[in-house]
């Protein structure tokens, strides 16, 4: 973990009990797409663990993505 942490100096980790599993819930900035390959694989062979990825925004990303959209 404090590779994983290391690596993706997430802004927030959270950790809990999921659906009777160990979970960590790491909030950080990714750059690129591809990095997903890099990350993952960190966490499969270090700690054999299962991943996913979910994409969130803050309020100003969400603001500049909308904005696009309410023009047409």
């Amino acid at each position: 973990m404090r590779s994983a942490s290391q690596l993706l100096k997430p802004e927030a980790a959270y950790f809990a009990a999921i659906d009777g599993l160990r979970c960590a819930l790491s909030f950080f900035d990714m750059k690129n797409a591809s990095d997903v390959a890099r990350i993952a694989e960190l966490l499969f062979v270090g700690l054999n663990a299962a991943v996913e990825f979910t994409s969130a925004m803050n309020a100003d990303e969400l603001k500049t993505g909308r904005e696009p959209a309410g023009k047409s």
